[in-house]
């Protein structure tokens, strides 16, 4: 199934907006890109992770989640990586990887597959996920509004890619996404906020209203050098490198 390329124009009803001094304004598509996010050294993570083994060895090192367990998980895959986000000004999403703990495949027929869609029949995402890893040599305080992007567009991309008398069923899920930053600055720790609702004005007086994930850190610097000595494979040597 081919993705939606609809445009989103603006409707005469909304003539209003930007009017005067206090509204909004106008979108502008690149207002969020602020500094370039993508250095040499995040650049170089990126293209080490894309290999399933590396994948592999980082879940076995990363305990922050109980449910992502490596022991369990019966194949890895490279769902997708530097897609970009629409409207975004040319921002991608570094990496996720699809992870599954059953035996058989889950065919998302996006970007990976065919594009002839979901096989099967509903999607069972039961013990299925998939999982973001965004890769920063510094603190971004924008990540949890680009975060929303990534997961937003990614969702996006399977729904509509799903069959839509198998999407509109009442038993249909998406499956979870699991956002991971893995952050390589020497100086200093990660300070931007951890969940999207701290992203929003006084988000205490509304309470579950407003719409909230979370996403985990991994600190390549927070690894201490006996537990690097216990591990095993390429990842090891180049955290160490890193340190």
């Amino acid at each position: 199934m081919a993705e939606s390329t609809e445009n989103f124009t603006k409707s005469p009803t909304d003539s209003s907006i930007g009017a005067n001094a206090n509204s909004i304004g106008p979108i502008k598509t690149d207002s969020h890109k602020g500094p370039k996010h993508s250095s040499y050294h995040d650049q170089a993570y990126k293209m080490v992770f894309k290999r399933n083994s590396l994948f592999l060895e980082f879940l076995r090192l990363y305990t922050e989640t109980d449910w992502l367990d490596s022991s369990i998980i019966k194949w890895v895959n490279l769902w997708n990586s530097d897609f970009e986000i629409l409207d975004s000004g040319g921002i991608a999403a570094d990496i996720i990887y699809e992870a599954s703990e059953k035996e058989e495949r889950v065919d998302l027929g996006f970007p990976t597959g065919s594009m002839a869609g979901i096989k099967t029949l509903p999607p069972d995402f039961s013990k299925y996920y998939l999982v973001l890893l965004e890769f920063q040599s510094r603190v971004d305080f924008t990540m949890p509004f680009r975060l929303l992007e990534y997961l937003i567009e990614s969702e996006r991309r399977i729904f509509l890619n799903t069959p839509v008398n198998i999407r509109e069923r009442k038993g249909y899920r998406l499956p979870v996404i699991h956002p991971i930053v893995l952050f390589s600055d020497k100086q200093k720790m990660w300070t931007a906020e951890a969940q999207l609702r701290d992203f929003y004005e006084n988000p205490g007086r509304f309470g579950d209203i407003s719409p909230n994930f979370r996403y985990d850190v991994f600190n390549v610097n927070g690894i201490s050098k006996a537990k690097l000595m216990e591990m095993e494979g390429a990842l090891r040597l180049i955290f160490l490198l890193d340190q």
